[in-house]
């Protein structure tokens, strides 16, 4: 059967329940409140738009946006042509950007008039059209994102697209030195926000309080197409503070529904002007990406009253594992398999292990990403029988539930962003002092992990300091890129193979030394 038939959720008609029975109920809180008909009539006429000039189900559309309405506009504009969206980390540098523009292959490329003039930098940005949010882009002739154009009044809902086309295109850093593209199908999409109203019960009543990036999945996949679906109120904050998600707590309406990293919940319940009656009105928080130090749930608990629940997943997966919002929970554990997902350990053979042993995660369910784009190697390594591999290492206990212990990549998670230590070090190379560069992550108990860089200088250049380097990297790369230290060493350890020691050096990080 079609996806788009009425008995059925689609990701086209997600909106529609409410915009049928409660066109003039607020959906989004940005800088102006959006009705669901105004979010709706603005996301089809985009969507018209985009098609009239052209455009076919299956191109690309790359937007770099902070947590604007118009970024969701255009999320589902996507969703009600068949185009693809390709959400960019908002930290992105014109080097990240050039690259996923170029791999995706996208036709239009969406940002705010602040970002328009590195954009320009980027080689790719030059062939494809701009459009642009939140004011005047003629300067590089970029145009208005929303604008006053009529076009053909296409039927959107004649179109029959299949389950397994794709919706979104979330690029994350992985063990290569390049991000890859995780494809996510329109069924993943539909069948994610059902399984999880199917185990955490959203209503009309509800409000989302958003403050992590809507260019991740995080936020998408765990508040803000549940809380639509169900007819609920989104309010997005562009930057977190703790300040501003203060005073938008204080603000009407009254926020229910609270997700974020474990950084910005430690910063929250920590700031000494938070009060009790903040978040008198919460009734569910969700943090993780994976395990949440015991301090915080605490710290959480004793600030609001509430029991903090904890989610584990990653892009490839989506959610695989989540505490029970409103049943029992174990502080410290990633909680049981997420509905509808079947979550497995497994040895280095693929056998399963034993209740107590650890093992790694393997993912199967309807969740899971349709692959890598372009990367057909790469696909049919973490892919396996349908069955993604993870990386990440757990154990069950005796009732179910899971516990995070590690990853076996060398992947750094900071404040729940992927950190490729193999793009650091390209970044640091690039300085003509630096002879060699390893980086790797140590454990921070607010941060996840902090990003530590060790480096060997040319003798025959000038000697940086430290400080020197850091600034070098801050201006080429991500801000969750820029090392928290950069010990300049003599030497770089070596395995028997002649291969740096990575090893050591983490272990040297995470001890805090630097003598190698």
């Amino acid at each position: 059967m079609p996806e788009g038939r009425p008995k059925h959720l689609s990701l086209r008609n997600l909106l529609q329940p409410t915009v049928d029975t409660q066109p003039g109920r607020p959906a989004l809180h940005g800088r102006q409140v959006w009705t669901y008909l105004h979010f709706d009539e603005a996301a089809t006429h985009l969507a018209r738009s985009w098609l009239d000039r052209g455009l076919e189900p299956g191109d690309r559309v790359a937007m770099l946006l902070p947590n604007l309405p118009e970024a969701l506009v255009v999320y589902f504009a996507c969703f009600k042509s068949g185009l693809v969206a390709v959400p960019l980390d908002y930290r992105y540098r014109p080097p990240q950007i050039n690259y996923v523009l170029r791999h995706s292959g996208s036709r239009i490329f969406v940002t705010d008039v602040g970002r328009l003039d590195e954009v320009a930098e980027c080689e790719e940005a030059r062939h494809i059209d701009l459009a642009a949010v939140g004011g005047d882009g003629a300067k590089h002739n970029a145009q208005p994102l929303l604008d006053r154009s009529e076009p053909r009044a296409i039927d959107l809902a004649a179109a029959e697209f299949r389950p397994d086309d794709v919706a979104i295109l979330f690029y994350t850093s992985g063990t290569t030195s390049r991000p890859k593209g995780v494809t996510m199908t329109r069924a993943a999409l539909t069948a994610g926000t059902m399984k999880f109203l199917a185990g955490v019960p959203l209503s009309t009543a509800d409000v989302a309080l958003v403050s992590a990036p809507l260019m991740r999945p995080f936020a998408l996949r765990t508040q803000v197409l549940p809380t639509l679906h169900a007819g609920g109120g989104v309010v997005l904050l562009e930057k977190f503070t703790p300040a501003d998600y203060l005073a938008a707590l204080r603000r009407p309406p009254v926020k229910t529904f609270l997700a974020m990293a474990p950084s910005t919940l430690h910063q929250l319940v920590h700031d000494p002007s938070a009060r009790p009656e903040d978040f008198a009105g919460v009734r569910l928080c969700i943090s993780g990406g994976d395990r949440v130090p015991l301090d915080l749930h605490r710290a959480f608990q004793q600030r609001t009253g509430l029991e903090l629940s904890v989610q584990c997943g990653m892009t490839e997966t989506g959610m695989y594992a989540l505490t029970p919002p409103f049943g029992r929970k174990k502080p410290g554990s990633i909680g049981l398999p997420f509905y509808g997902t079947q979550v497995c350990l497994v040895d280095a053979q693929g056998n399963d292990v034993r209740a107590g042993e650890v093992g790694e995660v393997v993912v199967r369910g309807p969740l899971v990403m349709d692959g890598y784009w372009n990367d057909s190697a790469q696909t049919r390594k973490t892919l396996r029988d349908g069955a993604c591999r993870t990386g990440d290492l757990a154990r069950f206990d005796e009732d179910g539930c899971l516990w995070f212990v590690g990853r076996q990549k060398n992947i750094i998670v900071h404040d729940g962003a992927n950190v490729c230590p193999a793009e650091v070090e390209d970044a640091l190379l690039e300085h003509p002092a630096v002879a060699e560069a390893c980086v790797v992550g140590a454990t921070d108990a607010v941060h996840g992990q902090n990003v530590h860089a060790f480096v060997t200088l040319r003798p025959e250049t000038p000697a940086p300091t430290s400080a020197d380097l850091r600034l070098f990297a801050e201006a080429r790369m991500s801000r969750q890129m820029v090392p928290e230290q950069i010990h300049v060493v003599a030497e770089l350890p070596r395995t028997g193979a002649g291969k740096i020691d990575r090893d050591r050096l983490h272990w040297q990080a995470e001890a805090g030394t630097t003598t190698v």
